[in-house]
């Protein structure tokens, strides 16, 4: 009698365990659909044409910005073109003559990647190169490299918005500190883009 109970105990444990990694593995796919690949309803996004979506990005993103801007007691004003980095959506809003022109799902760095501090902060940046040519494939085809305002100061960094051969990373803070976009998306973030233009982080 007490072999059968064990039996009929070992057979219950293994399809709890079953239920529980199945469950796991659901709510893991359902979060990544969420903060990655699934697009809100107010978003009616067509890759085939550039929707204005000024009137439905929530007001809370400028309003972040801003506070970053204010925080960094750095004096810029967001018009003409610049670009939102939203860290907890992982996607780069990109703006035209102060316009929303379109969003595009990115990697910055985080805590994903254990391999050294790579983690991306909110706060200002600033174009300071664009670079076309030589790169390698981890990079794209085009390379936006970054200034980072702080303490009053811009400074030299080495991150930059990019391509990336490892779109499958792309909705995760997986990077190694820079913003990776697919390679077709960082053409065109490079064609609105320029030199002095803003980046701002925000979480």
């Amino acid at each position: 009698m007490n072999k059968k109970l064990l039996i009929l105990f070992q057979i219950c444990a293994l399809f709890l365990l079953l239920l529980l990694v199945n469950t796991i593995k659901r709510y893991s796919i359902m979060k990544h659909d969420i903060h990655t690949s699934r697009m809100p309803l107010e978003y009616s996004y067509n890759i085939d044409n550039i929707v204005n979506f000024n009137s439905v990005i929530p007001a809370s993103k400028f309003e972040k910005a801003n506070l970053v801007i204010s925080d960094n007691a750095v004096d810029i004003i967001l018009d003409g073109n610049f670009a939102i980095v939203d860290l907890s959506e992982q996607r780069d809003y990109l703006f035209s003559q102060g316009k929303s022109y379109q969003w595009y799902k990115v990697s910055t760095g985080g805590w994903l990647n254990t391999d050294y501090d790579s983690n991306s902060y909110p706060g200002v940046w600033r174009i300071v190169e664009e670079r076309t040519e030589g790169l390698e494939p981890i990079y794209g085809s085009c390379l936006l490299l970054l200034d980072r305002y702080k303490d009053g100061y811009w400074i030299n960094t080495s991150r930059a918005l990019h391509g990336t051969d490892t779109p499958e990373i792309l909705g995760l803070p997986m990077s190694l500190g820079c913003t990776y976009h697919q390679n077709v998306d960082i053409e065109t973030v490079c064609s609105v883009l320029d030199v002095g233009d803003y980046v701002i982080y925000i979480d």
